[in-house]
C-alpha cells in the first residue's frame, strides 16, 4: 500500500510540477501583452518546457520508488491529456503553438527523465541486483 501511495503521491507531485512551471512560463510570456513573438522568445520557451518536463520526469522518477517508471508514464498520459483537452476546449489563453510545444517538447522530455537512469537503489535491492551486504 506505501508502495502505490508513493506512486500516486510522485505523480502528483510531477504534475504540481508541471501546472506549476507552465502557469509560470504562462504568467512571464503574458504579463506584458505587448511582447513580440520573436525567435528568441520562442527558444527561450522551448527550453524552459524542456526543463520542466525533465524535472517533473526525474522528481517523479526518484519519488515513486518501486513504480518509477509507470508512474513517469502516467505523468505524461495525464499531462498529455489535460494539454489535448485544452487545446480541443480552447479554454486558456496560451496560444496553439504553445499548446503545441508542450505536447512536442515537455511530455517526451517528462518519458526520457522517467525512464532514464533504470531503477532507484531500493527497487535494485529488492530485486536482488543491487550491492550485496
Amino acid at each position: 500500500m506505501i508502495k502505490i501511495s508513493r506512486a500516486v503521491g510522485a505523480v502528483i507531485l510531477g504534475y504540481v510540477l508541471v501546472a506549476g512551471g507552465l502557469s509560470l512560463i504562462v504568467m512571464t510570456w503574458w504579463i506584458n501583452e505587448q511582447l513580440p513573438v520573436s525567435v528568441p522568445w520562442v527558444a527561450a520557451i522551448v527550453v524552459g518546457l524542456a526543463v520542466l518536463g525533465w524535472v517533473a520526469g526525474k522528481t517523479a522518477r526518484l519519488v515513486a520508488g518501486e513504480f518509477a517508471r509507470t508512474s513517469a508514464l502516467v505523468l505524461a498520459a495525464l499531462t498529455t491529456l489535460v494539454m489535448t483537452a485544452n487545446i480541443i476546449l480552447n479554454v486558456a489563453a496560451e496560444p496553439l503553438w504553445f499548446k503545441t510545444a508542450v505536447l512536442v517538447v515537455t511530455v517526451p522530455c517528462i518519458i526520457i527523465a522517467g525512464l532514464r537512469g533504470g531503477s532507484s537503489p531500493a527497487v535494485r535491492a529488492a530485486e536482488g541486483s543491487g550491492p550485496q551486504s
